[in-house]
């Protein structure tokens, strides 16, 4: 079986005619508005995760320094402009006593930040590494939450 092909006319070159080029245009639009929604949820994702690790790591490093100082480390919670203050610890950028952490700053950006430890938004742990409470921290990005709870141990875990 032979195939035939049509000769093109000599007046109309083989090319793609305009409606053929505004379907794949649009198309690919379509494609990379979904590629935009999706990045920009696994960023706000990442965002919010980096921010929960950083203030596991900040509530272990606070314990650590209680134990070992033997004098209590107090960590403050500040809903309003979304930040924690460790005190007793100086802030590695600026020397000043006292660790300042603004989560709501890039590169975390988070939306919300709500701290309660019996009642109160203020962590103490004791010269041992003991907390006064146990208690939760809720991180928000978005639609996205995670969670920080402190057990009686004061032990951080992330969910």
């Amino acid at each position: 079986m032979v195939a035939h092909s049509r000769p093109t006319s000599p007046d109309r070159p083989a090319a793609f005619s305009l409606l053929e080029l505004a379907i794949v245009l649009a198309i690919i639009a379509i494609a990379a508005a979904v590629a935009a929604g999706r990045y920009a949820q696994s960023l706000a994702r990442w965002r919010l995760d980096s921010a929960a690790r950083l203030l596991a790591s900040d509530l272990t490093l606070a314990q650590a320094h209680a134990r070992c100082t033997s004098s209590p480390a107090t960590v403050t919670f500040d809903s309003a402009s979304r930040a924690y203050r460790i005190s007793g610890l100086r802030d590695p950028k600026t020397g000043d006593p006292g660790r300042i952490v603004r989560l709501g700053d890039p590169p975390a950006r988070i939306d919300a930040l709500a701290a309660d430890f019996g009642g109160d938004a203020t962590l103490v742990f004791d010269g041992f590494g003991n907390p006064d409470s146990d208690g939760v921290i809720v991180l928000s990005a978005g639609p996205l939450q995670k969670t920080i709870a402190l057990d009686a141990g004061g032990k951080a875990v992330i969910r």
